[in-house]
């Protein structure tokens, strides 16, 4: 994310290796409330993944983010993401134990998220 950051702020295109990957991405804040969930319930016990329990693809981040960026060359970074071709990868957390265990979920919805990074 810092370098598509970085290439849209320059207004450069940026190089997506790869675009169809799909990541579970989490806010900071949303770590931060899991782990206080986990000290304030004794009984929670052993490994809990932590995630959304949500994938977003790089591409569809670099679109959000040249959206909010207003970057210029839109039609030309959606053309990139589209002849990358399929390359599936997705790693997304099963939160299925923290929410039943804590009651616990994130709270920061992606694109909120990314706009409190860019913007702050």
């Amino acid at each position: 994310m810092p370098y598509l950051l970085e290439c849209f702020r320059k207004g450069e295109m940026p190089i997506l290796k790869t675009p169809h990957a799909v990541w579970d991405y989490i806010h900071v804040e949303d770590v931060a409330a899991a782990t206080l969930a986990a000290l304030a319930h004794p009984e929670a016990r052993g490994v809990f993944n932590l995630g959304t329990g949500q994938g977003h693809s790089v591409g569809d981040i670099a679109e959000m983010l040249g959206d909010m960026l207003k970057f210029k060359d839109m039609d030309g970074l959606r053309a990139q993401i589209n002849a990358a071709g399929d390359r599936p990868m997705r790693r997304v957390a099963d939160i299925g134990r923290i929410k039943e265990a804590m009651r616990w979920k994130p709270a920061v919805e992606l694109e909120e998220g990314l706009k409190q990074w860019v913007w702050n």
